[in-house]
């Protein structure tokens, strides 16, 4: 069974907070990459585990991660522990938009880029392609461009 915490810091889909790590593309929605990558602070990794390890948390949740930036730390941190990871392959600049859905060669190209980079660590459990993108009756028709996304990273990950 999994156990599990969302973990992720500064997470904002507007210009508000304080900058993260990933460059602003937002072909994918028209808001700003706004975000702090928490795989890429390994003394903050090195922080929580003992917290998350008394939680008995065994797996975690990130919305957002820096595919440029160094994940080893806090990885093999996490995989010592136990903790398995599961992450949104989007951004907040860079992802599906329920009320303008698309599904083009920017957003792919952002997925694959996480999922090459998390792909190397046994301890990654898996990813989201869609997170409340089709939340209400007037938004389902975004569903089709998920359904691509997932589609589309199903194949890139078999064949690769």
């Amino acid at each position: 069974f999994m156990k599990g915490i969302a973990y992720q810091q500064e997470y904002s889909t507007n210009s508000t907070g304080s900058s993260g790590n990933g460059p602003d593309t937002s072909s994918g929605s028209g808001g700003s990459d706004n975000y702090i990558d928490p795989l890429a602070d390994g003394a903050s990794c090195q922080r929580d585990i003992p917290y998350l390890s008394q939680l008995g948390t065994n797996t975690i949740r990130v919305y957002a991660i820096d595919p440029a930036q160094n994940h080893d730390e806090c990885m093999q941190a996490l995989q010592a522990a136990g903790i398995y990871v599961i992450a949104d392959l989007s951004s907040p600049g860079t992802s599906i938009i329920r009320d303008a859905p698309t599904w083009n060669d920017d957003l792919y190209a952002r997925y694959t880029s996480v999922v090459d980079t998390l792909s190397v660590y046994p301890n990654t459990l898996g990813f989201f392609a869609g997170n409340e993108v089709s939340n209400n009756n007037t938004n389902t028709d975004a569903s089709a461009f998920v359904k691509a996304a997932v589609r589309d990273m199903k194949t890139y990950i078999r064949n690769n």
